[in-house]
């Protein structure tokens, strides 16, 4: 196959391949949303007191809307992103006189404003945020009045239709200090300005605890002899000390299964096994070297219309004893043992240790400043096999509603090891329903041509645990986990594009993949910062690594610490990024590299092209 020339046969396979479809023949196209636009969500509210109230709204944008006679209001068409409500009518104040609203993937309700008559003149107080942080910070009125609104990108604020008083403002954002802490402007006959505040990051300290509790680890592993993924479900305690509560793997376990009661001639097209626990129907078993798929029976417990020297093994003759291995299409789901794994944490840099760690190969990872999400990689020395990893925690308290993944815009990366080796990207959206659709995709041999496309298949969430499958029975081996932000799905897969029975002969593709919802505006400033990015590139070479990245105030980048398995792999040249307002990052000089930022800003997920035939997903904590 000519991988170069993307046909749009081959293309709709491939999105049936790497977004889990049931069918090339699946051409329907009735998905709800019948538009790539963008999810819009709505604010809504009351005003008491009196009828009639404009209602302005600013921010991520802006409008002008009335109360009915109810004194109800509902803006409409909103994307997710930071907005002011302030209820303004001639004649009257209201309490509070503004209030910030946080869109974030659903309608909001906010709280009714109180409406007083009052004559008196109105006036406003403002300022500006400045130093580590100047957008959405949060700036709070108290004293005579009360009133909450939000810096713009460029840290300036307003509070207005405020009546004459003594009041006191407070900014606040988790992860930062003000000074001052406060500031008490008094109102007399006219506007106050120049209510300025400079912020302060707080260093993110770490700690071994900040490792205790429940993760979800996937893991995308690529070598010479070995390519597959694995997934654990791990509880570790207050000294990094893990438990595997649960564990899958893509690798087939062969299990002993019987013998064969006569010799096995080549050219035979049918056997019997004796002492055999084989499942009805299809199977693929292993005697000696050679494979042989065929169709089982266990009332005569003959294997039939046999395929000799399967999967490009030698046909050969077998004695009788010869044992007969049979492989299970499940993988292994059990739990290693013993399982030694221990995590140790320095300064946000984890280092796993004990023989459950060697086996993974997974030696150096990295936490977010949000403590919930990890990424690593390594090598494992008994195969030469290199690893990509993502950890993400289970946060107590979360609760999880099937609205978590219904009408919901996203972007994915992804990276494939196996038959065909390549990273991929896409954008998209779920309907009412959770049921997927694509509204772009594209490999490095090119982008689909027929979107928008409906792919038949659905999210389906755990609402008690966070676990996300995939509808169907192809793509069953799906499975994924959800953030606590309800804004990140990473999961790993198998597929078989060339022959979908074929799925679990050891002929597959092996993914890992990582889904984004990204239905807020990004401002520039949400790129400065240091990371540490780990990749894995596959292809005509392979391997891993990770390196420091620094992003300064204007978007110039350097790196540092530079460590790879490849040594052909190079760090990169000083350049520069840029983020757009949908958190899509671009950098200069690697016009392959798409990356988004995560919803909280605390890392991004890219896929690039190293050099001709290598291919990478990288992910960059923060």
């Amino acid at each position: 196959m000519n991988k170069g020339r993307v046909s749009t046969q081959f293309l709709l396979c491939l999105l049936m391949m790497l977004l889990l479809i049931s069918g090339c023949t699946n051409t329907s196209d009735d998905f709800i949303v019948a538009s790539s636009a963008p999810n819009t969500y709505s604010i809504s509210g009351a005003v008491s007191g009196t009828t009639g109230v404009t209602i302005n709204l600013t921010g991520a944008s802006t409008a002008s809307v009335t109360t009915n006679s109810s004194g109800a209001f509902t803006i409409t068409g909103l994307a997710s992103g930071e907005y002011t409500i302030t209820p303004v009518k001639t004649g009257y104040k209201f309490t509070p006189s503004s209030a910030a609203v946080t869109v974030s993937g659903g309608d909001v309700t906010v709280p009714d404003f109180t409406a007083t008559a009052d004559s008196s003149s109105r006036y406003s107080i403002s300022g500006t945020v400045s130093g580590d942080v100047k957008y959405q910070v949060l700036v709070t009125l108290s004293g005579d009045g009360s009133a909450t609104t939000k810096t713009d990108k460029n840290g300036n604020y307003t509070l207005s239709n405020l009546v004459a008083g003594s009041y006191t403002v407070t900014p606040s954002l988790s992860g930062y200090t003000f000074s001052p802490s406060s500031l008490s402007p008094t109102i007399s006959t006219a506007n106050i300005t120049g209510q300025n505040f400079t912020a302060t990051a707080v260093p993110v300290l770490y700690d071994q605890a900040d490792l205790e509790g429940i993760w979800n680890i996937n893991i995308l592993r690529k070598g010479t002899a070995r390519q597959e993924w694995e997934r654990f479900r791990i509880s570790v305690d207050s000294g990094g000390v893990a438990s595997c509560i649960y564990h899958d793997s893509s690798t087939k376990v062969l299990t002993s299964q019987g013998t064969l009661p006569a010799a096995l001639a080549t050219g035979v097209y049918s056997f019997s096994v004796i002492n055999e626990t084989m499942p009805e129907g299809t199977v693929i078993v292993q005697i000696n070297g050679e494979k042989i798929s065929g169709t089982y029976s266990s009332a005569t417990h003959q294997i039939t219309s046999c395929t000799r020297g399967y999967g490009g093994t030698t046909e050969a003759a077998h004695d009788a004893g010869d044992v007969v291995s049979y492989y299970s299409p499940t993988g292994e789901t059990t739990c290693p043992s013993p399982f030694t794994l221990t995590f140790t944490m320095a300064a946000g840099v984890i280092t796993p240790s004990g023989a459950t760690a060697a086996d993974l190969g997974i030696s150096h990872m990295t936490m977010t400043s949000s403590k919930n999400f990890i990424a690593g990689t390594g090598t494992r020395s008994t195969d030469s096999s290199y690893q990509l990893a993502v950890m993400q925690k289970e946060v107590t308290g979360t609760v999880y509603t099937n609205s978590d993944v219904y009408n919901k815009n996203f972007v994915y990366h992804q990276l494939q090891v196996g038959k065909i080796n390549q990273w991929e990207r896409a954008t998209g959206q779920t309907d009412s329903g959770g049921a997927i659709r694509l509204t772009s995709l594209t490999t490095p041999f090119g982008s689909a041509a027929d979107m928008p496309k409906s792919l038949g298949v659905t999210f389906v969430l755990s609402t008690d645990t966070g676990r996300v499958d995939m509808s169907g029975t192809v793509y069953a081996s799906f499975q994924g986990f959800l953030s606590d932000d309800k804004k990140t799905i990473v999961g790993t897969y198998t597929d078989n594009i060339e022959n979908y029975s074929e799925v679990d002969d050891g002929q597959n593709d092996y993914h890992l993949i990582i889904f984004q919802m990204d239905d807020q505006t990004y401002i520039a400033d949400a790129l400065p910062g240091t990371y540490v990015s780990h990749f894995l590139g596959i292809g005509s070479q392979y391997g891993g690594g990770y390196f420091t990245t620094t992003v300064a105030g204007g978007g110039g980048m350097t790196f540092s610490d530079f460590y790879t398995s490849n040594g052909s792999f190079t760090i990169p040249a000083t350049t520069s990024g840029s983020i757009g307002a949908s958190g899509v990052v671009t950098i200069s000089g690697i016009p392959s590299y798409h990356g988004q930022m995560s919803y909280d800003g605390k890392f991004i997920v890219g896929t690039k092209t190293l050099s001709s035939g290598i291919y990478a997903l990288q992910i960059d904590t923060k």
